[in-house]
């Protein structure tokens, strides 16, 4: 009766370990020592217990050992339990996301075979409103290098149609560390500073 007694405990006590296993929390344990080491030593004790019971031959010694080491068990199941209890809760680690820089994109000017079928088709208008309606429909609102302005500008005589060419042109200059060489396109300082308000004013939006 003894026996199946403490069998019946001995099983008790596997179930009891599988189940606290199950559940055990990843986070830190509350003892010092890890729960999982803890459930170990708990399974070594069970298997002890195991060989104990397999060498019992109504020894008073025997079978008190088993008892101490029952018990012994027994009360480190509770105590795990209770810390098991009172261990918190998993905490969701959240990846930090680090942004990937967007390089911005790089705007080309136009073609220079492009530039040439405009510019010849310009040079065949007869006066001046028509050579600027050529460019208003073929190049502005296009991008263009300070050269490509430059040579825009040379279909024109006088400096009132040519700062108004680099004005229209200007905001889709691609190139726009280069615009001083615009200055290079006007003679006098007067259409020199007039351009420079020109340049200003786009720079100012």
């Amino acid at each position: 009766m003894r026996r199946t007694t403490l069998l019946v405990l001995l099983a008790l006590t596997s179930l009891s370990v599988t189940a606290v296993a199950a559940r055990r929390p990843p986070p830190r344990p509350p003892a010092p020592v890890a729960l999982h080491e803890r459930v170990s030593a708990i399974e070594r004790d069970v298997l002890a217990i195991e060989e104990l019971i397999l060498h019992l031959n109504g020894e008073a010694k025997t079978i008190v050992e088993v008892q101490r080491r029952l018990d012994r068990t027994l009360a480190e199941l509770r105590d795990l339990r209770i810390d098991v209890q009172k261990a918190p809760p998993p905490v969701a680690l959240v990846p930090r996301i680090v942004p990937v820089p967007v390089r911005p994109a790089v705007v080309t000017p136009i073609f220079d075979a492009e530039l040439d079928a405009i510019l010849a088709s310009a040079k065949k208008q007869s006066f001046d409103r028509e050579i600027m309606r050529v460019l208003d429909m073929g190049l502005v609102g296009k991008p263009v290098s300070v050269s490509q302005v430059r040579r825009a500008i040379a279909l024109f005589t006088f400096s009132r149609e040519q700062l108004e060419v680099v004005e229209k042109l200007n905001p889709m200059i691609t190139d726009p560390e280069n615009r001083f060489q615009l200055f290079e396109s006007f003679v006098f300082s007067s259409d020199q500073a007039a351009l420079e308000k020109v340049l200003n004013r786009e720079g100012r939006r």
